[in-house]
């Protein structure tokens, strides 16, 4: 029979072993084990627990050889000098830990005594890296502990010896019924975990022209769709696995995350759909979302592409979807840790051996090889119910997500613009891009303000066919979305401004946080949406008496939306004053013609020299509305109106201005909006 032995070779000898043909130290201990332990042990370990401190723990003992645990075709190596320990938890810190699993309190219970062992993962040639446990790979160093009941009555060296018995690895169903009831087994280490999770989310269709035309097209593009996305997710990193036997044949399951900051690089996310035509079909669930009439725009994409166009297509969806998704379960599930007890909880279930049927058991084998997906998926398991699990807070939060159509207007249907787009999504902001191949638009690595700057001329486009449109029924939605991984001051001070001014419901909290005074804001975003009627359209060009505005008038309401947004933002003191030097100022900055005269007028009114990018976009926009505004007047063409829209440079869209300015022309209509920060609570907004 194996053993573990913790001796000093003369008046200390703990020699453990099982009785349980079943136990770990049966099944995988290949040959005894023996600790060296210091003088230090001699005095405590013959006491009673109620006369111990936990401020004498832990106690560490050597090991005199090597020796290994051999799971399979896997083993857990022990080094010659590898170190083991006995811990012991009182008090407040047994109740929380015991709380922490859910493990029901026991009066009779005064302490926990554990043992603690570290060694190495090794696979043979054939084993799979979770051929061990939990989906640890090899050549990683784990740490594998047992914890047992005591009371105050104990001696120390009799529950110590049940702790090193006990000690559990936890490979298969089997383990689990031989862990004995009211021991802990737990196992931390680097690990691939796999789990299901579904993130709800609001696609809003922002739908431009990106040419220059008269009228909008009898398109029909839906504004909103609401949509809960099933994913498969990896989490790759350090985990800790912990198993409660609770009562016979009942234990609880809970795992821990290590480090919940390197979501970026830990987890991954792809999304139940494929690049193939069928049920979760990628270009099916995206063409849902934007066109009232999917099924029959799906079929026809599929009838009219070429066979591997058509999956190529179905490729750049789905990966635009992934992006999308592992965005938003980063943030909300760092979200939910950080509102949960323990910071670090991702999930914990209660598992009835017993009353286990064939799908359950499969799902919990595969969870003890690190695949929770089956256990965490929608649906109930027969035997296995969730006690907590972040999972299901994340599932609770809406994301918005943007989907940009950029040149759907310059086609005749749905279909035949996106069997012509290419997609793309940003890199910093996941918002998903379906665009003209025609557009000129750079999209290797993609960013929402470079995205802005074609949003800019495509609203400048569009919103003048609207206006020519008037028995067209469409929505036009300009919508705005920004996220900061670590906002800053200037930042949020920007994000309150724009809340407050909109009177949206998210100001509240949002200028609390701001009153925080921090220098970093967590990650945080903005949404803005704007749906505009054709009517409403045409009042931004025409006046009441169907006179054109002319540049001035948009410069003005520009540059008072710019003002308000940086009203107060101490990094943006100097900028402000370019929107508040008043028409004249302007007017001189737009007859300076080159760019060195401009740059020589900002300085003598004392406004750096970045703000030429404001100049240059706010007179191009400007005067570009204002040619608009002659054309609807006269009744004459759009298209040589817009010709400058099109050729015409802008270089800057960081702010949403144009929504601001929009609002105020049209006598401050409905904003969609909400704002969200990873350092507020989850009631206050979604992601």
């Amino acid at each position: 029979m194996a053993s573990i032995q913790l001796t000093n070779e003369t008046t200390l000898d703990i020699t453990a072993s099982a009785a349980d043909g079943g136990a770990t130290l049966n099944r995988y201990l290949k040959n005894p084990l023996v600790f060296f332990t210091p003088a230090a042990w001699d005095s405590v370990v013959g006491t009673k627990i109620g006369n111990l401190t936990a401020a004498s723990f832990p106690l560490t003992a050597s090991a005199k050889g090597a020796g290994n645990f051999s799971v399979g075709e896997a083993a857990l190596n022990v080094q010659s000098g590898a170190s083991v320990s006995l811990g012991l938890l009182t008090g407040d810190d047994k109740d929380e830990f015991c709380a922490s699993i859910h493990k029901p309190n026991d009066p009779s219970v005064n302490a926990l005594v554990s043992f603690t062992i570290q060694g190495t993962v090794s696979a043979g040639p054939h084993a799979s890296v979770n051929a061990f446990s939990f989906g640890i790979a090899e050549g990683a160093t784990i740490t594998l502990a047992n914890f047992c009941t005591a009371s105050n009555a104990d001696v120390f060296i009799d529950a110590a010896k049940r702790a090193v018995a006990g000690l559990t690895i936890p490979h298969d169903l089997s383990d689990l019924a031989s862990l004995p009831v009211n021991a802990v087994c737990r196992v931390g280490g680097s690990s691939s975990l796999k789990f299901s999770a579904s993130v709800t989310y609001s696609f809003v269709n922002e739908a431009l022209a990106t040419k220059s035309i008269s009228k909008l097209p009898s398109i029909a593009v839906k504004a909103k769709a609401g949509a809960t996305v099933e994913a498969a997710a990896t989490h790759t990193g350090s985990h800790t696995i912990t198993i409660a036997k609770i009562a016979e044949g009942k234990l609880h399951l809970a795992v821990d995350l290590t480090k919940t900051d390197d979501f970026e690089t830990s987890l991954t996310v792809s999304a139940g759909l494929t690049a193939e035509i069928g049920t979760t079909d990628a270009l099916a669930f995206l063409s849902d979302k934007i066109s009232p009439n999917a099924s029959d725009e799906s079929a026809k994409i599929a009838a009219e592409m070429p066979a591997a166009a058509a999956k190529k297509l179905r490729q750049d969806v789905k990966a635009a979807i992934d992006a999308a998704l592992s965005s938003s379960l980063q943030i909300s599930l760092k979200t939910a840790l950080e509102e949960s007890r323990t910071r670090s909880r991702l999930f914990t279930y209660e598992v009835d051996l017993n009353a286990l049927d064939y799908p359950s058991s499969l799902a919990l084998q595969a969870a003890l090889a690190g695949d929770f997906t089956a256990l965490t998926a929608p649906g109930a398991l027969t035997g296995i119910r969730e006690l907590d699990s972040a999972l299901v807070v994340t599932s609770k939060i809406k994301h918005d997500l943007a989907l940009r159509l950029l040149g759907v207007f310059n086609w005749e249907s749905v279909n035949t613009f996106v069997a012509k787009s290419m997609v793309d999504y940003t890199k910093d902001t996941h918002e998903i891009v379906l665009s003209d191949q025609e557009i000129e638009i750079d999209t290797n690595k993609l960013s929402a303000e470079k995205l802005r700057q074609v949003l800019l001329k495509g609203v400048t486009l569009t919103i003048p066919a609207s206006a020519n449109t008037p028995e067209n029924k469409t929505l036009l939605n300009i919508v705005f979305f920004d996220r900061k991984a670590s906002a800053d001051r200037s930042t949020t001070r920007q994000f309150v401004n724009i809340l407050r001014a909109i009177g949206s419901q998210d100001a509240a909290s949002a200028t609390a946080l701001l009153a925080r005074n921090l220098d970093n804001y967590g990650t945080s975003s903005l949404y803005l949406a704007l749906s505009l009627t054709p009517p409403q359209c045409r009042r931004l060009f025409l006046d009441s008496s169907g006179e054109p505005h002319d540049w001035t008038y948009y410069l003005r309401y520009a540059c008072d939306a710019q003002a308000t947004i940086l009203d107060g933002d101490e990094a943006s003191a100097n900028r402000l004053k370019l929107f508040q030097a008043g028409d004249a100022f302007w007017k001189q900055l737009k007859g300076g013609g080159s760019a060195a005269n401009q740059r020589a007028l900002l300085q003598q009114a004392g406004i750096p020299a970045e703000a030429e990018t404001d100049v240059l976009t706010f007179i191009w926009w400007a005067s570009a509305m204002g040619d608009y505004a002659k054309a609807l007047a006269a009744d004459q063409s759009l298209e040589h109106a817009g010709g400058e829209v099109v050729t015409g440079g802008t270089r800057g869209f960081g702010e949403p201005w144009l929504i601001v300015a929009t609002w105020k022309m049209l006598g401050n209509p409905a904003v969609d909006s909400r704002f969200t920060s990873s350092l507020l609570k989850l009631a206050l907004g979604a992601f």
